[in-house]
């Protein structure tokens, strides 16, 4: 009999302490975690810095990296122009530039409607993004600290609008 009674009661003794434990989850557009510095996000170009030598395209495991023709001041170049769609995100690209014209940011908001809008030209990549403009409703950047038996979220930034 009372195993009986223990079957019973214990789905709602579980709920019951759930109930009162805060959430592992955030509330994305308003929150958002602080990513490791070395965190492979979106790729940024410095023009000036390149000079168009196709390392980029060669080591490129998912042929995501194309050079093309384009004019920059004055004069004929070739850059890289990167399609986010078959890109890995390994960084590959960015250790092997010579002239470290390549850099990543913390950006991995590349979300688009169609296909096309995920395939950057050089000038497109050359825009340095903002994590303000990219998530609009952001209102906390949070970090997480660990201890032994739970998670939690500290607040590292408010950000102001």
């Amino acid at each position: 009999m009372s195993d009986v009674v223990k079957g019973i009661f214990k789905p709602y003794v579980v709920v019951l302490r759930h109930v009162f434990m805060r959430p592992h989850t955030l509330k994305y557009p308003y929150e958002r975690l602080e990513f490791a510095e070395r965190y492979r996000g979106r790729i940024v170009l410095n023009l000036d810095k390149c000079t168009g030598c196709g390392f980029c395209e060669r080591i490129c495991p998912n042929k995501a990296i194309t050079l093309v023709q384009r004019e920059f001041k004055g004069r004929k170049k070739r850059s890289p122009s990167l399609d986010y769609g078959r890109c890995a995100f390994c960084g590959l690209c960015v250790d092997v530039c010579p002239f470290k014209a390549l850099k990543t940011t913390q950006i991995v908001e590349l979300s688009t409607c169609n296909r096309e809008g995920l395939i950057h030209a050089p000038e497109k990549m050359a825009e340095e993004p903002s994590l303000e403009e990219v998530v609009k409703d952001l209102k906390k950047i949070l970090e997480v600290e660990l201890t032994p038996n739970t998670v939690k979220y500290r607040v590292k930034r408010r950000v102001r609008r």
